[in-house]
């Protein structure tokens, strides 16, 4: 169940950061708060002691930025034309 769940946020963070939808803010904090919710509902189904939540949310919002940069510079890196390179 996780994999299925990281490979459908995977495929939905690549399809919100191809351009041109990357370029809206929209689309990358959609990005980003589904790979927290994804995160977070993971951390908690596999249990998280008392106190420790804080941490938890903490933790998996830098894991969802990082998520997020990762895979929008993938998407940015692949869709976006090259330039030819001039000969002198």
């Amino acid at each position: 169940m996780t994999w299925l769940l990281l490979a459908l946020a995977t495929a939905l963070t690549l399809w919100a950061s191809w351009p041109p939808r990357s370029d809206e803010r929209r689309w990358l904090l959609f990005s980003l708060l589904l790979w927290w919710a994804l995160i977070v509902v993971e951390g908690g189904r596999r249990g998280v002691q008392p106190g420790f939540w804080p941490w938890l949310l903490l933790l998996a919002l830098i894991g969802a930025a990082v998520a997020l940069l990762v895979l929008w510079s993938a998407a940015n890196l692949l869709a976006r034309p090259r330039l030819p390179k001039t000969e002198e």
